[in-house]
Order: C-alpha cells, then sequence, then structure tokens
C-alpha cells in the first residue's frame, strides 16, 4: 500500500508544495499529491502549482510567519529547478 510518504518521494515534491495545492483545492493531502503529479506534467499545470504556491505565501506572511514563509519559497525554489516546464 502507497502512503503520502511514499506519493511525495515518488512525484519528487516537498511537503509545503502538496500544502499550497492542498489549501488552494481543498482536498486531502494524498489527493493534492496525485493531483500535483498530474499538473506538473504541463505548463499550464505548472503554473496553477505556482499560483498556489504564491498565494501560500502570500497567507503566511499576512501572519507575519517568518518560518513558514522561508519554507514556502524553499518549496517555490525546489518547484522551479526539478519540473522542467517552469
Amino acid at each position: 500500500m502507497l502512503t503520502y510518504e511514499d506519493c511525495v518521494d515518488f512525484c519528487n515534491f516537498t511537503e509545503e508544495e502538496v500544502r499550497a495545492l492542498q489549501e488552494g483545492e481543498n482536498v486531502p493531502a494524498l489527493e493534492a499529491c496525485i493531483r500535483a503529479h498530474g499538473l506538473a506534467d504541463n505548463p499550464r499545470g505548472c503554473r496553477q502549482l505556482l499560483k498556489y504556491m504564491q498565494e501560500r505565501l502570500e497567507q503566511v506572511e499576512a501572519r507575519n510567519d517568518s518560518n513558514a514563509s522561508r519554507e514556502v519559497h524553499a518549496a517555490m525554489e525546489h518547484f522551479t529547478s526539478t519540473h522542467h516546464y517552469t
């Protein structure tokens, strides 16, 4: 049986990348990971994922949560360096 952690590792995502999609589409974490994997296969999907990460960044910065802000920035950097459609 596949676990959430297996899915995140297989898809080469970070927890924060998945969390952004989870919050953006209001779905459970495992479903967000599966959707993210599908979206990352095309330029439009990659832009959508980056949009969700940007929205998450704006939320954490509005709360002045510097730790979460660093995590989201790191997730965005990871995503753009590992997914060739960005």
